[in-house]
């Protein structure tokens, strides 16, 4: 498989009440990256300044098929959490 790379975006609403949970949902998730996910070229998160969305952004070199699974994988569980956020 030759290289190449997973861009991936999501927009995320923040419910009323959740900011903290919020961030520290994005601290753990980029602590999880920084410390297990070495094929990620970079990630970004925004919040706007009333603190109610926020947009996510990755870029993952994809070097083997495993590199692309574990990195859905990851994603999912992520963002499991933010429609965590969302729905209660």
């Amino acid at each position: 498989m030759e290289n190449s790379q997973l861009h991936f975006r999501a927009e995320i609403t923040i419910e009323e009440g959740k900011t903290e949970e919020f961030k520290k949902l994005v601290q753990d998730m980029s602590k999880n990256m920084e410390d297990n996910e070495p094929d990620t070229i970079e990630y970004q998160f925004y919040i706007n300044e009333s603190e109610t969305n926020a947009l996510f952004m990755k870029n993952t070199e994809i070097q083997k098929p495993q590199s692309l699974i574990m990195t859905v994988l990851h994603l999912r569980k992520y963002f499991q959490g933010f429609q965590y956020l969302h729905d209660n």
